[in-house]
């Protein structure tokens, strides 16, 4: 960093000064304790009574070095004034400090003076004026204003332009002395570094913008990045990066957006819509073709519940049991159907199938036992009653097997029957 003497001769209190500008003026100086940035247009009015203004004269105030903001013609004499009442919190209550006058390089004047006045409309001299400027050329002057008063209202800078050029003002400064709570004026070029907080104000003095030190910031207003007309909040023109999580209250991203489309992102984390394609690893809406096994479900310990029209009407629960009409299945059941179920065939594996019943060594229950049986229970014998399908539901596979069982032996009393009917019959032809 090259920063000349002369540059760097006066710095104000609590102010800094980073580098050098490119004619030779401090790039930054301001107010540490107060700490606000002000427009032209918003903190003061700027006038200019000179035979030729190319610009604006509140661009002497707003931050940049205006190449044609004021021009003075050659030979003459041309004025500035700058009206500190009447806007943002009126008047500086203490004046106190320098003023700085830049002076665009082909445009170096004869001389400048200025005169400040306070709230009682009288006028005191800014004195010890002098070019500070570093380089040749080029020229920087700057004044003292009094600071033995309260309550700045107006400062006023002649000009007298060389017989031979044009005089051509391209930045004021003005900077007070001593922290005040006026919320002070100034100016800045960059590049540049501020430290502390910097606070930035509209004309009624409410707050619009902050940054801190710790670089923590605050924005009323809508903030663009790449866009000088900033719809939302945050109105991003280009790429974005986020290091980091990003917490987001809705999200919405349109562009390339469609039905049926996914939202996936690259190695390098540019995300963007997808169609899925045929045999990818996702599930689609649809159908999606695989090319090798899949996963769908859970891989913690907890059910994977199925929903439609928000409501639950299927669950797989951890241990794989399978509940359909009910999310209670427990776990004595592999299925647990809560409604009725129709189906065209239900093949049951059974491995206790009663063929046994047709061994010679099988015993059948005397009729009259059987009947002492039904007598006594109310229901076959191997049968359950009632009362415990009613309570503990009906096994399928079982059951059809006990009715199987039954059935050969109602089989065999007939076949057993029948030998006695024909037995008989024949005792009586013999009789005859």
């Amino acid at each position: 960093m090259n920063i000349q003497l002369l540059a760097q001769e006066y710095i104000p209190y609590k102010s800094y000064l980073t580098s050098n500008g490119v004619w030779g003026q401090p790039t930054v100086r301001y107010q540490l304790v107060d700490n606000y940035l002000f427009s032209g247009t918003s903190r003061f009015t700027v006038t200019s009574e000179t035979s030729s203004t190319t610009n604006s004269p509140a661009l002497l105030f707003d931050g940049s070095y205006e190449s044609l903001a004021v021009t003075v013609p050659a030979g003459e004499t041309g004025k500035i004034t700058v009206d500190f009442t009447g806007r943002g919190l009126g008047s500086i209550a203490y004046p106190g400090g320098k003023v700085y006058v830049h002076f665009y390089y082909t445009g170096v004047p004869l001389s400048v003076t200025g005169r400040a006045q306070k709230n009682d409309e009288t006028w005191y001299d800014i004195t010890d004026w002098s070019n500070i400027s570093t380089f040749p050329n080029y020229a920087v002057w700057r004044g003292t204003t009094p600071g033995n008063w309260n309550y700045l209202k107006k400062l006023e800078f002649t000009i007298t332009a060389k017989p031979g050029a044009q005089a051509v003002v391209a930045e004021i400064e003005y900077v007070p002395d001593r922290p005040s709570n006026e919320f002070g004026v100034l100016t800045k070029f960059a590049p540049n570094s501020l430290y502390k907080t910097m606070t930035w104000r509209d004309t009624a003095h409410a707050l619009t913008a902050q940054i801190t030190e710790t670089g923590n910031g605050y924005f009323k207003g809508n903030v663009g990045i790449n866009t000088w007309n900033p719809t939302t909040n945050l109105h991003v023109t280009g790429s974005s990066i986020i290091t980091g999580n990003a917490k987001l209250g809705s999200l919405t991203v349109t562009a390339g957006a469609g039905a049926g489309k996914v939202l996936t992102s690259d190695a390098t984390g540019n995300a963007t819509w997808q169609t899925p394609a045929a045999g990818g690893s996702g599930w689609g809406q649809g159908g999606t073709t695989v090319g090798a096994v899949k996963l769908l479900g859970t891989i913690d310990n907890f059910d994977l519940p199925i929903i439609t029209n928000n409501v639950e009407r299927m669950r797989i629960s951890s241990n794989g049991n399978v509940g359909i009409g009910i999310n209670n299945i427990g776990t004595d059941y592999k299925l647990y159907v809560s409604g009725n179920i129709r189906a065209r065939k239900v093949r049951v594996d059974q491995q206790n199938w009663p063929d046994y019943v047709f061994s010679r060594n099988y015993q059948l229950m005397p009729l009259s036992e059987l009947e002492q049986f039904i007598a006594n229970n109310q229901h076959l014998p191997d049968m359950p009653s009632a009362k415990e399908v009613s309570k503990e539901g009906l096994d399928v596979g079982s059951n059809q097997a006990a009715l199987l069982k039954k059935i050969e032996e109602l089989t065999l009393y007939i076949i057993e029957q029948n030998k006695r009917i024909e037995a008989l019959e024949k005792a009586a032809k013999a009789g005859k």
